[in-house]
Protein backbone atom coordinates (compact mmCIF):
# COMPACT_ATOMS: atom_id res chain seq x y z
CA UNK A 1 0.00 0.00 0.00
CA UNK A 2 2.77 2.44 0.91
CA UNK A 3 4.30 2.06 -2.57
CA UNK A 4 1.01 3.23 -4.04
CA UNK A 5 1.05 6.36 -1.89
CA UNK A 6 4.69 7.03 -2.80
CA UNK A 7 3.79 6.72 -6.49
CA UNK A 8 1.02 9.30 -5.97
CA UNK A 9 3.48 11.74 -4.40
CA UNK A 10 6.01 11.17 -7.19
CA UNK A 11 3.30 12.30 -9.65
CA UNK A 12 2.62 15.44 -7.59
CA UNK A 13 -0.65 14.12 -6.16
CA UNK A 14 -1.26 14.38 -2.42
CA UNK A 15 -2.92 11.14 -1.28
CA UNK A 16 -5.96 11.83 0.91
CA UNK A 17 -8.22 9.48 2.80
CA UNK A 18 -11.93 10.36 2.66
CA UNK A 19 -13.67 8.87 5.70
CA UNK A 20 -17.25 7.91 4.92
CA UNK A 21 -18.62 7.46 8.44
CA UNK A 22 -21.98 5.69 8.28
CA UNK A 23 -24.30 5.59 11.31
CA UNK A 24 -27.00 3.06 12.26
CA UNK A 25 -29.63 5.07 10.36
CA UNK A 26 -27.50 4.61 7.21
CA UNK A 27 -26.65 8.30 6.98
CA UNK A 28 -23.21 9.76 6.30
CA UNK A 29 -21.39 12.36 8.40
CA UNK A 30 -20.60 15.74 6.86
CA UNK A 31 -18.46 18.39 8.52
CA UNK A 32 -18.57 22.15 7.94
CA UNK A 33 -15.21 23.80 7.24
CA UNK A 34 -16.25 27.12 8.75
CA UNK A 35 -13.45 29.25 7.31
CA UNK A 36 -14.47 28.20 3.78
CA UNK A 37 -18.20 27.61 4.47
CA UNK A 38 -17.94 24.19 2.79
CA UNK A 39 -19.67 21.00 3.90
CA UNK A 40 -17.53 17.95 3.14
CA UNK A 41 -16.95 14.34 4.02
CA UNK A 42 -14.14 14.29 6.64
CA UNK A 43 -10.78 13.81 4.96
CA UNK A 44 -7.10 14.44 5.22
CA UNK A 45 -3.66 13.66 3.88
CA UNK A 46 -2.14 10.20 4.15
CA UNK A 47 1.30 10.39 5.75
CA UNK A 48 4.34 8.75 4.20
CA UNK A 49 4.81 6.45 7.18
CA UNK A 50 1.23 5.15 7.05
CA UNK A 51 1.22 1.71 5.52
CA UNK A 52 -2.51 1.22 5.04
CA UNK A 53 -5.89 2.89 4.97
CA UNK A 54 -6.82 1.83 8.50
CA UNK A 55 -3.84 3.73 9.96
CA UNK A 56 -4.77 6.88 8.02
CA UNK A 57 -8.49 6.61 8.83
CA UNK A 58 -7.92 6.21 12.57
CA UNK A 59 -5.35 9.02 12.78
CA UNK A 60 -7.44 11.45 10.74
CA UNK A 61 -10.61 10.59 12.66
CA UNK A 62 -8.82 11.17 15.96
CA UNK A 63 -7.26 14.47 14.77
CA UNK A 64 -10.36 15.90 13.11
CA UNK A 65 -13.28 14.32 14.97
CA UNK A 66 -11.87 13.56 18.42
CA UNK A 67 -10.64 10.55 20.33
CA UNK A 68 -14.04 9.47 21.69
CA UNK A 69 -15.62 9.64 18.24
CA UNK A 70 -12.73 7.77 16.58
CA UNK A 71 -13.09 5.10 19.28
CA UNK A 72 -16.72 4.60 18.22
CA UNK A 73 -15.70 3.56 14.69
CA UNK A 74 -15.39 0.14 13.13
CA UNK A 75 -13.26 -0.07 10.00
CA UNK A 76 -13.83 -3.04 7.67
CA UNK A 77 -10.81 -5.16 6.65
CA UNK A 78 -10.98 -3.67 3.14
CA UNK A 79 -12.38 -0.15 3.65
CA UNK A 80 -11.56 1.22 0.16
CA UNK A 81 -14.68 1.74 -1.97
CA UNK A 82 -13.40 4.10 -4.68
CA UNK A 83 -10.52 6.25 -5.88
CA UNK A 84 -10.83 9.70 -7.44
CA UNK A 85 -8.59 12.67 -8.06
CA UNK A 86 -8.62 16.38 -8.61
CA UNK A 87 -6.04 18.21 -10.70
CA UNK A 88 -5.67 21.83 -9.69
CA UNK A 89 -5.82 24.66 -12.22
CA UNK A 90 -2.26 25.92 -12.77
CA UNK A 91 -3.12 29.40 -11.51
CA UNK A 92 -4.27 28.00 -8.14
CA UNK A 93 -1.21 25.90 -7.32
CA UNK A 94 0.66 28.74 -5.61
CA UNK A 95 3.86 26.68 -5.58
CA UNK A 96 2.52 24.03 -3.17
CA UNK A 97 5.16 21.40 -2.49
CA UNK A 98 4.89 17.72 -1.53
CA UNK A 99 7.70 16.06 0.34
CA UNK A 100 8.46 12.45 -0.51
CA UNK A 101 11.53 10.52 0.59
CA UNK A 102 13.38 13.76 1.19
CA UNK A 103 12.51 15.22 -2.22
CA UNK A 104 10.36 18.25 -2.92
CA UNK A 105 7.77 17.70 -5.65
CA UNK A 106 5.42 20.38 -7.02
CA UNK A 107 1.84 19.52 -6.06
CA UNK A 108 -0.55 19.27 -9.02
CA UNK A 109 -3.61 17.84 -7.27
CA UNK A 110 -5.02 15.35 -4.80
CA UNK A 111 -5.80 11.65 -5.08
CA UNK A 112 -8.75 10.65 -2.93
CA UNK A 113 -9.02 7.18 -1.42
CA UNK A 114 -12.66 6.90 -0.42
CA UNK A 115 -13.02 4.57 2.55
CA UNK A 116 -15.77 3.27 4.80
CA UNK A 117 -16.10 3.42 8.57
CA UNK A 118 -19.18 2.63 10.65
CA UNK A 119 -20.23 3.78 14.08
CA UNK A 120 -20.51 0.83 16.47
CA UNK A 121 -21.94 3.08 19.17
CA UNK A 122 -23.32 6.64 19.19
CA UNK A 123 -20.77 9.39 19.82
CA UNK A 124 -20.67 13.03 18.83
CA UNK A 125 -17.70 14.35 16.87
CA UNK A 126 -15.71 17.15 18.47
CA UNK A 127 -15.43 20.52 16.76
CA UNK A 128 -11.69 20.39 16.12
CA UNK A 129 -11.28 20.80 12.35
CA UNK A 130 -14.96 21.37 11.62
CA UNK A 131 -17.29 24.00 13.09
CA UNK A 132 -20.44 21.88 12.73
CA UNK A 133 -21.62 18.41 11.72
CA UNK A 134 -24.70 16.78 10.27
CA UNK A 135 -25.78 13.29 9.35
CA UNK A 136 -27.35 13.22 5.89
CA UNK A 137 -29.03 10.86 3.45
CA UNK A 138 -27.73 10.66 -0.09
CA UNK A 139 -30.47 13.02 -1.27
CA UNK A 140 -29.62 15.61 1.41
CA UNK A 141 -25.90 15.24 0.74
CA UNK A 142 -26.34 15.67 -3.02
CA UNK A 143 -28.36 18.85 -2.45
CA UNK A 144 -25.48 20.21 -0.34
CA UNK A 145 -22.83 19.13 -2.88
CA UNK A 146 -24.76 20.79 -5.70
CA UNK A 147 -24.21 24.19 -4.02
CA UNK A 148 -20.40 23.84 -3.86
CA UNK A 149 -18.46 26.25 -6.05
CA UNK A 150 -15.34 24.06 -6.27
CA UNK A 151 -16.16 21.84 -9.24
CA UNK A 152 -13.67 19.10 -8.37
CA UNK A 153 -14.84 18.81 -4.76
CA UNK A 154 -18.47 18.91 -5.91
CA UNK A 155 -17.85 16.03 -8.34
CA UNK A 156 -15.95 13.89 -5.81
CA UNK A 157 -18.59 14.32 -3.09
CA UNK A 158 -21.50 13.70 -5.47
CA UNK A 159 -19.87 10.56 -6.94
CA UNK A 160 -19.09 9.28 -3.45
CA UNK A 161 -22.66 9.76 -2.25
CA UNK A 162 -24.09 8.12 -5.38
CA UNK A 163 -21.73 5.15 -5.04
CA UNK A 164 -22.56 4.68 -1.36
CA UNK A 165 -26.31 4.77 -2.12
CA UNK A 166 -26.01 2.38 -5.09
CA UNK A 167 -24.20 -0.11 -2.85
CA UNK A 168 -26.74 0.20 -0.02
CA UNK A 169 -24.41 1.83 2.51
CA UNK A 170 -26.55 4.98 2.88
CA UNK A 171 -30.21 5.84 2.31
Amino acid sequence: MQNLFLADRAQGLRPDVVICVINRERKILLGLKGEYNIWEIPQGGIREEEADFKDAILREAKEELGEKFSGSLVIPPNPLVAVDRILFPKESLQKKILRSRGKEIPMVGKKYYICLAAQKEPADPEKIEYSDFKWVSSREGLAIAKKLEQQGKKRVIARTLELLKENGFIN
